[in-house]
């Protein structure tokens, strides 16, 4: 094994040892020990886990840069924590007081600045339900995601007040809703048959005359190929008559028709279980029961 020594810009000193076989076996930079060329030293910024994973925006800022966006969204987050707990003081007076609209308008602003708040999910539905005496507010279907979707805290808390008041209706509803929506199906069936009769008459009556119409076209149509050819007055009597009929056609035809398209109309309402008295009462009914599945039981996944 042979040992070369190899200048390199006079100031750079690099040796390479090489095998028997002429292969480089390892190389050293006499440079890379100097202090005068020492590596810098790595300034390291902590960016937040929640702020690297939601904001892409922030991969190509500088450290500067980083550093002041990073202050500027700490401040908005405090100032906004500030203006949540002041929203909520001023809602628990309301509150207090008996206004409860007003307090439920305060309570709404601290829930839009701060999602997981507890005490502003609790004071919202305290104002909703005044103080937890009535439950109507839970029977609106934006309300009850709102409240399946409120942190674990506050849903148990909600629950402690108003679950078994809740639960009472529920049983209620259901045991109404059961013998209902027998009798709203029955109806339904029971017409059914009813309007697709009414329909079908309708739409053989149309497919006849529009039927008719395109005979009677025919007709003309040839008739009037013999009028040319002829000296004789039938082809053209004949065209006379076939346009007569072809036009009676048509208007019996558009007069079918509209009652067709009436049939068609009344066969999709009867579909409709909310088309009738009962069936409004099912839906609104069904209506009220997903609400409180949400409230009770959680927000169902699609």
């Amino acid at each position: 094994m042979e040992r070369r020594e190899l200048d390199d810009e006079e100031l750079r000193k690099i040796k390479v040892r090489r095998t028997a076989e002429g292969a480089i076996e390892d190389v050293i930079d006499e440079l890379a020990k100097s202090d005068e060329f020492a590596e810098p030293q790595e300034v390291l910024i902590e960016v937040p886990k929640e702020a690297e994973e939601e904001d892409e925006s922030l991969v190509d800022l500088t450290p500067v840069q980083l550093k002041e966006e990073l202050e500027r969204r700490e401040r908005e987050a405090r100032e906004a924590a500030e203006r949540r707990d002041e929203l909520i003081a001023a809602g628990e007076e309301s509150l207090a007081a008996g206004s409860f609209a007003e307090a439920e308008s305060l309570f709404d602003q601290a829930v839009a600045l701060d999602r997981e708040s507890v005490g502003a999910h609790c004071g919202l539905w305290a104002a909703r339900t005044e103080n937890f005496t009535k439950t109507d507010a839970f029977y609106d279907e934006t309300n009850a995601l709102e409240a399946a979707q409120a942190p674990e805290e506050a849903r148990e808390f909600l629950l402690s007040k108003t679950g078994e008041r809740l639960r009472e209706e529920r049983a209620a509803l259901e045991k109404e809703t059961a013998p209902l929506r027998e009798r709203v199906l029955a109806e339904r069936e029971e017409r059914r048959s009813a309007f697709r009769a009414n329909r079908n008459y309708y739409l053989v009556r149309v497919l006849a005359f529009a039927a008719t119409l395109l005979v009677a076209l025919i007709g003309v149509a040839v008739s009037a190929a013999y009028i040319v050819r002829t000296t004789s007055i039938l082809p053209i009597v004949l065209v006379g008559v076939f346009a007569l009929v072809a036009l009676v056609a048509l208007i019996v035809a558009l007069v079918f028709l509209r009652g067709l398209i009436v049939a068609l109309r009344l066969c999709r309402e009867n579909e409709d279980p909310a088309s009738t008295e009962d069936g409004a009462r099912l839906a609104e009914a069904e209506l009220k029961l997903r609400c409180l599945a949400d409230v009770l039981d959680g927000a169902q996944e699609e």
